[in-house]
């Protein structure tokens, strides 16, 4: 082999049996010679791995490796086999090539290729493979995504209250935690250590922007131009539910309960700093205990995990001459939206009230074998 340069590192290939692949791998990467901008080649029972070295530097002295390792091993004074990677344009085409050499080739197939942002934070969650490897995956996604900080994997929410459990991987440099997630042109002010957010409801939020014109009125005159629209919404959060359902119509009026004080203050100021304040009533506290305001022609219960035990507390809230319920909760698979319909119906009739299905769907998986879930009921007194 001729030797092309001294003291830089230029691009040759190491062919060995394809049986010695990994132990020659392992050994490229160790030593941090693997070259990202080729690709790892085969052919007839041989690898060929693309390295950058120094040719009077460090490569008798990794030949001597290889050759304890590997007798049958030539290093090649070329690229041949050892293809250029096209270059990716694409976020995750472009997190791999960042990645490349500084993640063992049998990883890369773990990194995720599908993450959450919240404004500028990112939410990324990796396998327990990628542990020792994780701050180095986070500022790639970073770097290519733009984001500011990142959040890992997290144990979900705790408790009634449903205050989150972050992993925070790489933290801001400012020290600023609260971000603007802006959505269906609202602007969402939140810290995400402190209160949830799930983007994975995206669809439902901007459903429910349009709850006015997609479910027809009960017949008694809710709903008619000129006559305000009244909302309750039971788990308001930060403003999940009533800011869309607010910003859908000038006749809406919106009393949004909230019991976190967190999220209720941010809830306040998502009012405010979206022009709501006219159409949103924020109340701090438990939705079974505090006075809501106008009976409600639509009730929101935007929250999961025992959801529908809340039902009879809607109903003392609830316009009896007609009053659509969305009733979001989670259902084993079997059960699904016609068991918790059927579930509500008996709570119902149990007050007697009436209840009809408009409309029930399915959100998303929750859990193994667990669906989030929503019902559409429209009720009033028998």
């Amino acid at each position: 082999m001729s030797q092309k340069g001294k003291g830089k590192n230029i691009p040759l290939t190491v062919e060995v049996p394809s049986g010695e692949g990994e132990r020659v791998r392992s050994l490229i990467m160790r030593r941090g010679l693997f070259d990202p901008g080729r690709n790892i080649g085969r052919w007839e029972g041989l690898l060929f791995f693309p390295i950058l070295i120094d040719p009077n530097g460090e490569l008798p002295e990794f030949e001597g490796k290889l050759r304890e390792m590997v007798p049958a091993y030539r290093v090649l004074d070329s690229v041949q086999r050892t293809p250029v990677r096209r270059e990716r344009t694409d976020p995750y085409g472009r997190v791999l090539q960042l990645l490349a050499g500084r993640v063992p080739p049998s990883l890369i197939g773990k990194l995720p290729t599908g993450w959450e942002m919240l404004g500028d934070a990112l939410v990324l969650r990796l396998p327990g493979e990628l542990e020792g490897y994780r701050e180095t995956v986070a500022r790639s996604y970073m770097e290519v995504l733009g984001a500011r900080y990142c959040l890992g994997n997290s144990g979900g929410v705790e408790g009634e209250l449903r205050i989150p459990t972050p992993d925070v991987i790489i933290p801001p440099a400012d020290g600023r935690f609260e971000v603007v997630h802006t959505e269906n042109s609202i602007d969402y002010h939140l810290d995400p250590r402190k209160v949830m957010f799930s983007p994975g409801n995206v669809d439902e939020r901007i459903r429910a922007s349009s709850y006015l014109k997609d479910i027809p009125t009960d017949g008694e005159g809710h709903g008619e131009v000129g006559k305000a629209h009244h909302v309750l919404d039971m788990f308001a959060g930060i403003g999940y539910f009533s800011l869309p359902i607010a910003r859908s119509s000038e006749r809406v009026r919106v009393t949004a309960v909230e019991k976190n004080p967190a999220a209720y203050g941010y809830l306040e100021k998502n009012i405010e700093v979206n022009g709501l304040s006219r159409s949103v009533e924020p109340i701090l506290g438990d939705n079974r205990e505090v006075e809501p305001g106008p009976l409600a022609h639509r009730i929101v219960m935007g929250y999961v995990g025992g959801t529908v035990d809340y039902l009879e507390a809607a109903l003392d809230r609830a316009d009896p001459g007609g009053c659509i319920i969305h009733l979001h909760d989670t259902v084993p698979v079997e059960v699904g939206v016609q068991g918790l319909f059927r579930r509500a119906k008996k709570i119902l009739e149990g007050k007697g009230w009436e209840g009809s299905l408009v409309r029930g769907r399915r959100i998303k998986s929750y859990a193994p074998g667990i669906y989030h879930v929503v019902v559409d009921i429209r009720t009033g007194r028998t």
